[in-house]
């Protein structure tokens, strides 16, 4: 679960690391809320996704996740766009409407 993007919930004050690590032992002590384990072959698909000749940190932990979800065989529902271009590696993406 990432929720990093602040242009998405502008409205909301922002909360603590406790606050946020209360409400995530909330949310996973919930009976449909499943921890998955790291995927076989993810720590060969994630520097593919991650490759780039800039810095580029953003990029880093959301190829991280791309790969989980792949190799999972999960699919990723986000507001970013940005996953897109992991399509081409069989991302299954939901891409969801901020407004």
């Amino acid at each position: 679960m990432q929720i990093t993007a602040p242009q998405y919930f502008s409205s909301r004050n922002p909360v603590s690391n406790k606050e946020a690590r209360n409400a995530l032992g909330e949310w996973m002590s919930l009976p449909y809320v499943k921890l998955a384990p790291e995927p076989f072959g993810l720590e060969r698909l994630w520097p593919t996704l991650a490759d780039r000749e800039t810095p580029s940190p953003k990029i880093w932990i959301d190829a991280w996740l791309a790969a989980f979800v792949i190799r999972s065989r999960m699919r990723l529902v986000s507001f970013e766009r940005g996953f897109e271009s992991s399509r081409a590696e069989g991302l299954d993406l939901l891409v969801l409407n901020a407004e």
